[in-house]
C-alpha cells in the first residue's frame, strides 16, 4: 500500500466542494428557462459533488482500516472515533451554534428538533417526523444530513471490518451496493412521501460510501481478480477518463434531468462506481497530467478548507438570507471568507490534536 501523500485527492475535494456552492449559489440567481436550468444542472451539480465526497470519505477510510489491520492485526475502534471526533465534531459544534444564536435574532423558525438531530448527527432521518417545508427553517441546518450518514458509516464500519475480515467485507460491501438500488426503487413506490429521503437514509444511501470502501479493498490487493482487470482498464486512459468525464458531468446528470426517478434508483449508485473508478484511477497514477492538474496549488487549498465551506456555505448560498451577505456573487466570496476562517481559527488547531499515522495518504481530510 503506497504511502505517499496523493494531492491530486485535495484537487478532487475541491471539485467537489466547487459543485455544491454553484449547486447552492443558482438558488440566488433564479435562472429562467429550460435550457438554461439545463446548462445550469451540469454545471453546478451538487449532487455529484456530494457523491464524491462519499466514495472519497469510504476509500481513504478503508484504506486507514487496512493499513491498522496489517499492522495490529486488529482495529482500534476507540481510537479511530477519537480521530474522526476531533476531526468532525468541532467546526460542526461551533456552526450549529452560531445557526442557533442567529436563529434566535434572525427569527428563522428552525426547530428545537431539528437542532436536536443536526447536534446527534440523525439529521438524514428526521424528514421521518419533521414535515415542515423545506424553506422554513430547514435550510440552515440541511446539509448536516451528510456528515450523519458519515458519521452512521463510522461507527458501523470499522466493526464489520473487525468481524468480518477484509476479504469477507469485501463481498458485504458489494452486496450492499447490489442491494441499495433495489431498496431505493421499492421504497420509491411503497413510500411516496419518503421519496426526498432515499438519497439521504443510511439505509438508502450507503452505497456511495461502500463503493469506496470496495474499490479501496480490491486496489489494495494485487492478486485480487477485479484489481486485475482495473489495471487492465487503466491502461487506457485516455478512454477511461474520457468516459468517466462524459459520465459524470454530462451523461448521467443528463439523463437525471430527463428521466423520472433515474437518479434515485439507480443513477446514484452508477455515479459513485464511476467516481470511485477515477479515485483509484488517481490514486495509482499520480504522475498523469490530470493528476499534475488536480494537484495545482489552488485546487489542493480548496481542498483543504472544503469541509468548513461545506458548512458555512449554507448560511450565505440561499434566498433566505436577503441582507447583502446573501447577494450573488458575493455571497460566494462570503462563504470562502467564513471557511478560511473557520480552518484556521478551529479546525486547524483541533486537527494538530490528531495523533501522527504512518500511512500519509489516509492523514487527508476523509470527512
Amino acid at each position: 500500500m503506497s504511502s505517499k501523500y496523493i494531492k491530486s485527492f485535495d484537487g478532487l475535494r475541491a471539485i467537489a466542494i466547487i459543485l455544491v456552492v454553484l449547486g447552492h449559489a443558482k438558488n440566488t440567481i433564479h435562472i429562467q428557462g429550460s435550457v438554461s436550468q439545463y446548462v445550469t444542472r451540469l454545471i453546478a451539480n451538487s449532487n455529484l459533488g456530494v457523491r464524491l465526497f462519499f466514495v472519497l470519505s469510504g476509500y481513504l477510510i478503508t484504506m486507514l482500516l487496512l493499513k491498522e489491520i496489517q499492522i495490529n492485526k486488529t482495529v482500534n475502534i476507540k481510537s479511530f472515533h477519537q480521530k474522526r471526533a476531533i476531526r468532525i465534531f468541532p467546526v460542526c459544534y461551533f456552526f450549529i451554534l452560531i445557526v442557533f444564536i442567529l436563529n434566535i435574532i434572525c427569527n428563522w423558525n428552525v426547530s428545537l428538533k431539528n437542532f436536536l438531530a443536526a447536534a446527534t448527527f440523525t439529521w438524514n432521518y428526521q424528514g421521518l417526523w419533521n414535515h415542515t417545508p423545506w424553506g422554513a427553517g430547514n435550510w440552515f441546518l440541511g446539509h448536516l444530513w451528510t456528515l450523519s450518514l458519515e458519521a452512521q458509516f463510522y461507527l458501523i464500519w470499522p466493526i464489520i471490518l473487525g468481524i468480518l475480515g477484509i476479504y469477507k467485507s469485501r463481498y458485504f460491501a458489494l452486496f450492499i451496493i447490489i442491494l441499495l438500488p433495489f431498496i431505493r426503487l421499492a421504497s420509491y413506490f411503497l413510500f411516496p412521501a419518503q421519496r426526498g429521503l432515499l438519497g439521504m437514509m443510511f439505509h438508502t444511501a450507503i452505497d456511495s460510501i461502500m463503493v469506496g470502501c470496495y474499490i479501496a479493498i480490491i486496489n489494495n490487493y494485487k492478486h485480487d481478480f477485479l484489481k486485475k482487470v482495473l489495471t487492465n482498464i487503466f491502461k487506457h486512459k485516455n478512454i477511461f477518463l474520457g468516459f468517466l468525464v462524459l459520465w459524470l458531468f454530462l451523461i448521467s446528470p443528463t439523463l437525471g434531468y430527463m428521466i423520472r426517478g433515474f437518479g434515485i434508483s439507480i443513477g446514484i449508485t452508477i455515479d459513485a462506481i464511476a467516481s470511485g473508478l477515477l479515485i483509484a484511477w488517481l490514486h495509482n497514477n499520480p504522475s498523469t497530467a490530470i493528476s499534475k492538474f488536480l494537484g495545482n496549488a489552488i485546487l489542493v487549498y480548496i481542498g483543504k478548507i472544503s469541509y468548513s465551506l461545506y458548512l458555512w456555505q449554507q448560511l450565505f448560498l440561499t434566498d433566505l438570507n436577503t441582507t447583502f451577505l446573501g447577494q450573488f456573487p458575493y455571497n460566494i466570496g462570503f462563504s470562502f471568507l467564513a471557511a478560511i476562517i473557520s480552518y484556521y481559527l478551529i479546525e486547524k488547531p483541533f486537527l494538530k490534536l490528531k495523533p501522527k499515522t504512518q500511512n500519509s495518504i489516509i492523514t487527508q481530510q476523509s470527512s
